[in-house]
């Protein structure tokens, strides 16, 4: 059986594409959520949500592995330290918490993969064209 590499490289970065691109609609959906709260009780919420909606452009920009690892920190740091602070927040919306987990660790994967992907890919173009140069000097 003959498999293409690069069909199957091509399959991985739309998979990685995929999961970085359900990261950054996580980090759009936490964003609104906390500018409700922003709007109707605490106005320094709006640093947090600035900070969301920065990291998610890094995202779709330039898939930024930084920004997937430091919005999955982030949010988890921020839920453990809202939980413990309010003992009457401590249940609202836990069924949330394991899905924005999920979606945030499977957006670091996704960039991970991305680069490493794109860094093969451009490798084989190169070595690709080396040959094509070689062959033009013969």
């Amino acid at each position: 059986m003959n498999v293409n590499p690069v069909s199957n490289e091509n399959d991985a970065l739309k998979e990685a594409m995929k999961k970085i691109k359900w990261g950054y609609i996580a980090a759009f959906i936490s964003a609104s959520i906390t500018l409700l709260f922003a709007i109707f009780g605490d106005m320094w919420l709006i640093i947090d949500v600035v900070f969301t909606v920065t990291l998610a452009v890094l995202l779709i920009t330039i898939k930024s592995r930084i920004a997937a690892v430091v919005l999955f920190s982030h949010y988890s740091i921020s839920q453990i330290m809202m939980r413990m602070g309010d003992p009457e927040y401590a249940m609202s919306g836990i069924f949330l918490v394991p899905v924005f987990l999920y979606l945030y660790f499977n957006c670091i994967l996704g960039t991970f993969s991305y680069h490493k992907i794109k860094k093969e890919l451009k490798e084989q173009e190169q070595a690709q064209s080396d040959i094509n140069y070689q062959k033009q000097d013969d």
